[in-house]
């Protein structure tokens, strides 16, 4: 355990060590300690209502029973749930069965406590998602055609600002790798043709270095190519403007390739080596224009999806008739 809990409505609030790694632990091991059960024995059948001094013992435990449970103990909220739900003021309704019921539950709460479990964890995650970034300087008719290419840079980091969506991720991903493209332009731009003469005006439209954006991502380059919706989340609406903005102004091309068909996969997930890189690493050959199989691979995964969508609305439409 770490320094002395901070008390909090009858709650502890700690924090603890796990594995190197510190997380807080919230308990009510005092509050549970102090919770006695009656000890006078309930007699008669199960089904004999309470007498008025049974009740309000009855309200009281109960009382103070839902007030851990309801808070670090969640194995026991269906239980103390349902014996909240008796009419607690209608004579007959709470019988010897449900106050017997009532003292198991509290007695199983202690249980819990003393092997340190009536406690909850609030341990450190990481949101954060990895982005890839595979650039290749190469000729502007591998749109069409095999060609030759050279590997300029490749970078596989976390992403530091935390994403709640895999729009928000790939987004950020095309923010940062789009920066790096148009600095890497505008180098090989001075080497070729000397230092450009830098205007007023942005300098990333008169570049005369060409370039591509590749993404797998279909809702990103659909919210780049059509009007129409655009994200909710700040960050993400601003990193889409920005590179819609350039596309628009025919800065850079955005293009669209299914997963079977790409490069940078494997910088965001482990061993996914496709093909067309492993063709690109042994040859320095590449291009967009994917095989027939590939094709043929794509529209089976397309026609998936198509079957998981509809039966997906067949089953929200199916709830809603019920």
């Amino acid at each position: 355990m770490g320094p002395q809990p901070e008390k909090y409505l009858g709650m502890q609030w700690q924090t603890v060590t796990e594995g190197g790694a510190a997380s807080l632990c919230i308990h009510m091991d005092e509050y549970i300690d102090n919770l006695s059960v009656p000890s006078v024995k309930l007699s008669g059948d199960p089904e004999r209502p309470l007498d008025a001094e049974e009740l309000a013992q009855y309200r009281s435990l109960l009382a103070k029973a839902r007030w851990p449970v309801n808070r670090v103990v969640p194995e026991l909220a269906y239980g103390v749930s349902a014996l909240a739900q008796l009419n607690t003021n209608k004579v007959g309704e709470v019988t010897v069965h449900h106050a017997t019921e009532l003292r198991k539950l509290v007695r199983r709460l202690k249980a819990l406590k003393d092997s340190g479990r009536a406690r909850l964890y609030v341990r450190k995650q990481d949101f954060r998602s990895q982005g890839g970034m595979f650039t290749v300087l190469t000729d502007v008719k591998f749109v069409n055609q095999p060609v030759i290419g050279n590997l300029a840079e490749y970078e596989s980091s976390i992403i530091r600002r935390v994403v709640r969506s895999t729009m928000a991720a790939e987004s950020a991903a095309l923010s940062k790798s789009l920066d790096r493209q148009l600095y890497l332009r505008l180098m090989v731009e001075s080497l070729i043709y000397g230092q450009p003469k830098l205007r007023d005006t942005d300098w990333r439209v008169p570049l005369r270095v060409p370039g591509i954006l590749v993404t797998d991502a279909k809702s990103l380059y659909d919210n780049l190519q059509k009007d129409g919706s655009l994200p909710a989340e700040r960050q993400t609406l601003l990193d889409v403007l920005v590179a819609k903005d350039l596309v628009e102004q025919k800065c850079i091309d955005i293009r669209w390739l299914a997963n079977s068909h790409q490069f940078a996969d494997f910088l965001t997930r482990p061993e996914v080596v496709t093909p067309i890189l492993q063709t690109f690493l042994r040859d320095g050959v590449l291009s967009l224009v994917p095989t027939q199989a590939q094709e043929n691979d794509e529209a089976h995964r397309s026609e998936l999806r198509r079957g998981q969508r509809l039966r997906a609305k067949e089953r929200k439409e199916a709830r809603k008739s019920a």
